[in-house]
């Protein structure tokens, strides 16, 4: 809110949302203000090599994941983002989970490069798959291992700001982070309550080789977002990740001469537990207006 008022709503900064599919987003209403002034520049399903993203038989996380970003109700709800340009990439296919997502995924990303995209939010993740022999374990959660946590160190380095969900897996047997949210150079958001304790299902840190994640936190339980034609609410480091991403587009807009790394480095500092860290909120709660 403060970046909105002091007048930062990530016009001219172009976000890349890879996701499963964006239905209702051609005709829901909480998305018309972005349809009607030219915000989303293009999309495409990369799953089955197509146009088609806005299919009803898509399953809907990408559109609640845009719907935080974009969504804009009159007097009701404005997304983190509402003046940001889209593209929206379907990479996971909700139904199945094949190791080829990962690499559907790095081709959205490479797209994003082509298309000039400032940021990436994704909020997927990779750890454990439908064929068992492709099943990675905590070891490989390095940063480097797994095939999607390799790109999206190469996305960051081309230098797209990358936002990837910790994941939900805390009360689960696995326990940790998921892929690409391992990796150094991508920003980890973890997720909170609305009174500012971990949410208890926010993937726990840190990587396998010790690195502190998630690189920070924002709201994951009871997260707000505009989704068809009404506003509703949702819980998962899925939401936080398009909330923080949201963010990043409007202080990229306000410091834009800032490199992403000095970027990344101001936002852990300025977090609610800096210079200490938990295992499950990293350095704590993102804070745009310091």
């Amino acid at each position: 809110r403060p970046l909105h008022v002091a007048g930062y709503t990530g016009a001219g900064i172009t976000i890349a949302v890879i996701d499963t599919g964006f239905p209702r987003v051609n005709t829901g209403s909480v998305y018309a203000r972005i349809r009607n002034n030219g915000q989303i520049k293009g999309g495409y399903n990369f799953i089955n090599k197509s146009t088609d993203i806005y299919n009803t038989s898509l399953n809907n996380h990408g559109s609640y994941c845009l719907g935080v970003i974009a969504a804009y109700v009159e007097n009701s709800f404005v997304g983190t983002a509402p003046d940001a340009d889209f593209y929206l990439y379907a990479t996971e296919d909700a139904d199945n989970e094949i190791p080829e997502e990962q690499l559907y995924w790095t081709e959205a990303a490479e797209e994003a490069d082509r298309k000039g995209a400032d940021i990436i939010s994704t909020s997927l993740g990779y750890y454990e798959f439908d064929d068992p022999r492709y099943d990675l374990v905590y070891a490989d959660m390095n940063g480097t291992t797994s095939f999607i946590s390799r790109t999206s160190q190469i996305a960051a380095e081309k230098g797209i700001f990358v936002l990837a969900a910790a994941g939900n897996e805390a009360q689960k047997p696995w326990h940790y982070i998921i892929a690409p949210a391992d990796n150094e150079k991508v920003f980890t958001i973890g997720g909170v309550t609305v009174t500012g304790s971990s949410s208890s299902f926010s993937s726990y840190g840190p990587n396998a080789v010790g690195l502190v994640k998630p690189d920070a936190s924002a709201r994951a339980t009871n997260t707000y977002m505009g989704y068809n034609n009404a506003v509703t609410s949702g819980s998962g480091t899925s939401f936080a990740t398009p909330l923080a991403a949201g963010g990043v587009a409007c202080l990229l807009q306000a410091i834009p001469t800032k490199t992403l790394s000095q970027v990344r480095d101001l936002l852990r500092q300025n977090s609610s537990l800096f210079p200490n860290h938990s295992d499950q909120m990293g350095y704590g709660i993102l804070n745009f207006e310091k």
